[in-house]
């Protein structure tokens, strides 16, 4: 497997975990492929209700699964069906979702289970996973993207906030299992936001089961229908050891991609996921994260973010030292925003419009890159960043407010 840095949209992890497969970690037996990645930041468990950050989102996705997912080598961003056999069917009035749900999706074999064999996935386990977020229990940061939208879920929520445990067995109107493999969700009103907030990692399957037989530890016990199974999580060494799920479905590398990911279709078709195993090393220190891949223990490193970008990346890619040594580059446009703002309290600006344009359209966009991103930014003309619809390339922003 060649070094491969990035910069940029951390959801690519995943395509990395699955593309970039071409040898394994020198110190494992040639018959195994392993990925090394490099995380940022202590993983603060695994339990998909509390995922706030981007770090826990990357690891939790190496093992639990939602009902939709994005198509990682489309552009603009294209929303598909993961654990839903389809994109749901929606009413006339775009408040009663139906979403059927893949038949023989089995969770891993866990202790949790009779005889420590993963059960099938049914309709019930999203109705239970998302009412977990909305138990004030759980303490889910994410309540606030459902609160009000599905129908009884509030009234659900504040009837059990100064009980001991909420009673997951009371029917809450607008969520409902028709049938084994038909989930229903009835909103109070229509949300054209519903199917992309059931793409986030919040939303993704838990099995009652694991909740119940690890009790507070469940954070630390993921038990998914993802790719991966987590079989060592050792804070001390802060080290994460995942392998192969054995049961995972049948899911194949896309066959489809923009013209822009075009070469990543040398594994189109191929059985997921293309890796036996995934070590991730904790470093939250740049430097040592910056050494780990130049001595090449590790595969993937993100620079987004790092001072070292700017020494080893330019405009045109990469330094020759590291085209040299095999080492490429993923350049993607971070989805972020960041802008500088006027102290209106102030004598100087307060209703002074005409001199905050000026400046604003004063302001030297490229040379601010050159000197703090040697050229690697993309300025902004509109809030629409490149990667998602509406986006145009050929637009100029005439007033450069955008910066």
């Amino acid at each position: 497997m060649k070094n491969f840095t990035r910069l940029g949209l951390l959801v690519l992890i995943l395509l990395a975990v699955w593309f970039y497969n071409r040898r394994p970690y020198t110190t494992q037996s040639q018959d195994e492929k392993v990925l090394v990645t490099l995380a940022e930041a202590a993983i603060k468990g695994f339990d998909p209700a509390r995922s706030d950050d981007v770090y826990v989102n990357i690891e939790t996705a190496k093992v639990y699964e939602g009902l939709f997912e994005y198509h990682y080598l489309k552009e603009p961003f294209q929303l598909v069906p993961n654990l839903a056999a389809e994109m749901p069917t929606i009413s006339a009035d775009g408040r009663v979702y139906t979403i059927k749900i893949k038949k023989g999706v089995k969770f891993h074999n866990n202790p949790c289970f009779e005889e420590g064999k993963g059960r099938e996935l049914v309709a019930e386990d999203f109705v239970y996973s998302l009412k977990r977020v909305a138990d004030s229990h759980v303490q889910s940061n994410w309540f606030g993207l459902l609160s009000d939208k599905v129908q009884g879920l509030n009234a659900w929520r504040e009837k059990y906030m100064d009980s001991a445990s909420a009673d997951y067995t009371e029917v809450v109107e607008g969520l409902k299992a028709l049938d084994k493999y038909t989930l229903q969700i009835t909103l109070t009103k229509p949300c054209p936001q519903l199917t992309y907030i059931l793409a986030m990692s919040f939303s993704c399957a838990v099995p009652r089961e694991a909740v119940e037989h690890y009790g507070k530890e469940f954070l630390n016990h993921p038990v998914g229908t993802g790719p991966f199974i987590l079989k060592e999580f050792k804070p001390q060494l802060n080290k994460l050891v995942y392998h192969k799920n054995p049961t995972f479905r049948d899911k194949f590398f896309p066959s489809e991609a923009s013209e822009k990911y075009q070469y990543m279709l040398a594994d189109a078709g191929k059985k997921l996921p293309l890796v036996d195993k995934i070590i991730t090393h904790i470093l939250p220190e740049e430097q040592p994260r910056w050494l780990k891949f130049q001595q090449g223990a590790a595969d993937v490193i993100d620079l987004a973010q790092t001072n070292i970008a700017l020494e080893v990346v330019n405009k045109d890619g990469l330094t020759p030292q590291l085209q040299q040594k095999g080492v490429q580059l993923s350049h993607e446009p971070e989805q972020a925003v960041y802008y500088y703002v006027f102290n209106n309290g102030h004598k100087l600006f307060k209703n002074n419009s005409k001199l905050r344009q000026a400046i604003a359209l004063a302001f030297d966009r490229e040379g601010f890159n050159q000197l703090f991103y040697k050229g690697t930014a993309v300025p902004a003309q509109s809030i629409i960043p490149p990667g998602l619809a509406g986006y145009q390339a050929s637009y100029t922003n005439p007033y450069n407010t955008y910066n």
